[in-house]
This record gives C-alpha cells, sequence and structure tokens, in this order.
C-alpha cells in the first residue's frame, strides 16, 4: 500500500471515529434539536401518531415487520407505515436520509457514518440491532476458500453493500483476493445462480435472501448446488462473531421535538420486536408476519416455512443495543473494515 493510500485510509478512519463521538450519545438526554429538524406532516401530535420507517429486504425487515403487526398492542397511541428502501442503493439511500423522507430508517453503521461525515449532520443513530445475517455461499465443490483466489464472485444486491464490504474483508484477511461485481436481488439472481456454465463459484448475500437462495435451489433442482461456506462476522470478529450492521437511524428529528415521549416507546418497542424475533416460542407466528408483510412491501412470496428455517438456522442475530452502549465495539468494527 502506497504512503498517500496509507494516510487517506487513517484520515477515513478518524473521520469514522469522531462520528462515533459525537453521534453515539443517548437518544433521549439531548433535549430538543430543534436546528434545521423541521416537524414532519405525518408525525404532528396527535391521538394517533404514525411514524414512517424505510426499511430493506434484508435482516433490517424482520423487526421492522413485527413492530408493524404488533403495535397496536405494544404502543397505544402509535403506528408504523413500513416504507420500501432502495436496497443496494446508497445513492437513493442517501437522498432519502438526506431529505428527511421518513422518520426513521434502517440500514447499515457504515453506510450511516459515511452519510453523516460527509454532510448529512441531521440523523441520529438510536442503536444497532443486526451483528449476525451476511454470509458467503460456494458451489459444493468448493472445499477450501484459497479456490476462490483470483476469482470474480457476486455481491448481493451491490458493490458497497455489508455483504461485499464485509466478505471482501473477510476473505483478504483469509489470504484471499476475489474480485466482486454487483448482481441485484430478483429474477435475474435467480437464472444466473440456476445455470451451470454461468453461476460464479461464489456470492455473498444476506439474511433472508441465503434462506431463500437456498429452498429455491432444492424446489427447482438447480444443476449448481451452493451451501453456507463463510461467515465473515466469525472471521471480523474471532471472539464473538458479531459485527454490528443493521442499524435504527432517526432521520426526521422534528419528531423527537414534537413527540418525545412517542419516539421513546417506538424505541423501546423497536427494542422488544429484536428480542421477540430471536424468541424459538414466537418462530411460527414471526414467520408467518415476515412472509405476509414481505410479500405485501416487497412482493417477495417465498413463503412462511422458508422464514422458519432462516429462524432456526443461527444464521440471524438479533440484538437491539443503544448507540451509547456499542462505542468501543464500533469503533473496533471501524477499525477493521477500514
Amino acid at each position: 500500500m502506497s504512503h498517500i493510500m496509507f494516510k487517506h485510509r487513517i484520515l477515513s478512519l478518524l473521520i469514522l471515529i469522531l462520528f462515533i463521538s459525537v453521534i453515539l450519545t443517548p437518544l433521549f438526554s439531548q433535549g430538543s434539536s430543534e436546528e434545521n429538524s423541521p416537524e414532519s406532516e405525518h408525525s404532528q401530535v396527535s391521538d394517533t401518531v404514525t411514524f414512517t420507517v424505510s426499511t430493506p429486504p434484508d435482516p433490517n425487515f424482520i423487526p421492522a415487520a413485527i413492530l408493524a403487526a404488533k403495535a397496536d398492542q405494544w404502543m397505544e397511541g402509535i403506528e408504523v407505515e413500513l416504507v420500501t428502501a432502495p436496497a443496494g442503493d446508497p445513492s437513493a439511500m442517501r437522498a432519502l436520509a438526506q431529505n428527511r423522507s421518513v422518520d426513521f430508517a434502517l440500514f447499515n453503521l457504515q453506510a450511516g457514518s459515511k452519510f453523516y461525515t460527509t454532510g448529512i449532520s441531521h440523523i441520529r443513530l438510536v442503536g444497532s440491532h443486526v451483528w449476525k445475517g451476511v454470509y458467503l455461499l460456494a458451489r459444493d465443490s468448493v472445499t477450501d476458500l484459497s479456490e476462490l483466489n483470483g476469482e470474480t464472485l457476486l455481491a448481493v444486491p451491490a458493490i458497497k453493500t455489508p455483504p461485499h464490504i464485509m466478505s471482501e474483508k473477510a476473505l483478504r484477511l483469509s489470504g484471499v483476493s476475489a474480485e466482486f461485481i454487483p448482481a441485484g436481488s430478483g429474477p435475474s439472481l435467480f437464472a444466473l445462480l440456476s445455470q451451470k456454465n454461468r453461476a460464479p463459484k461464489a456470492f455473498t448475500a444476506p439474511e433472508p435472501l441465503v434462506s431463500i437462495i437456498l429452498a429455491r435451489q432444492e424446489k427447482d433442482n438447480w444443476p449448481v448446488r451452493y451451501r453456507v461456506f463463510m461467515d465473515p462476522q466469525r472471521i471480523l470478529d474471532p471472539a464473538e462473531g458479531k459485527v454490528p450492521t443493521g442499524s435504527l437511524w432517526l432521520i426526521n428529528p422534528g419528531v423527537l421535538d414534537s413527540n418525545p415521549q412517542a419516539v421513546e416507546d417506538f424505541v423501546s418497542g423497536f427494542e422488544r420486536a429484536n428480542s421477540y424475533a430471536v424468541d424459538p416460542a414466537n418462530a411460527e407466528e414471526v414467520a408467518q408476519i415476515v412472509s405476509e408483510t414481505l410479500a405485501e412491501i416487497y412482493g417477495q412470496s417465498a413463503g412462511r416455512q422458508v422464514y422458519l428455517d432462516m429462524l432456526n438456522s443461527g444464521r440471524l442475530d438479533l440484538d437491539f443495543r443503544h448507540a451509547d452502549e456499542i462505542r468501543e465495539v464500533v469503533i473496533s468494527n471501524l477499525r477493521t473494515l477500514y
């Protein structure tokens, strides 16, 4: 690595650590956030408060779907409206944050830190909840990571998303250099993976897409078969195998001024939704909620059993931790990734 590149990476890391010192503070101890924080038109003080939440169809979606389904039971006077997120399109997500198009958004910690340090300073990190949910899948014929050296692999849904960032870094730490190209996440991806002469040796993807692909290859009897081959979280964090990725962000700080108690209740409800999602006693219900809500919001109709298999697989770790609780973990993670 050249001296200039090294200095650039160190500077980037210092900027991100500055981000941590500023933004990883308790959300409810800061008082009013009046500066540059207009009230959301859909979140005015009223008998019922509706919070809009943008969430991609990845592990972030699971607690969001549960909270929307359970809002009337867990949060009196609060409704949750889920909004599609531009998955795999950082520029579109940046625009959503810049324009305060929703009240809250669920997206990865790395993207949020960059948004904040490049001018979108009104967003606030509430906490992180997805600690495991990204995997590298390889053909059955692959027996060692070294076989991926020099290969072109797929990044699902896109480059510069957590699956790509985490898997590329984990491979490099394992002595493997591979090129990643974007693959999307729709029918074209399934068509590519199911063609023996075109399918890559490996690809990286998040849940629940990992479970959907594993089920789809069995159902349609693909000539190419994949299996979960590498857990990037385990390589990036050998001690616990956990990396903070999916996070809850306050996008429109005006709602904290107009309805602070409602915001606090919403955050408590979101924390409860994460705990509810990983409780084995709730697996059947959670799978049904996720299946129905993903079909409604994103048109993904994989079926309840796919999501039940995902919940029982051990590949998902949802554990909401407030921003001020994860300072050291986030710093360590950024040092590893950058």
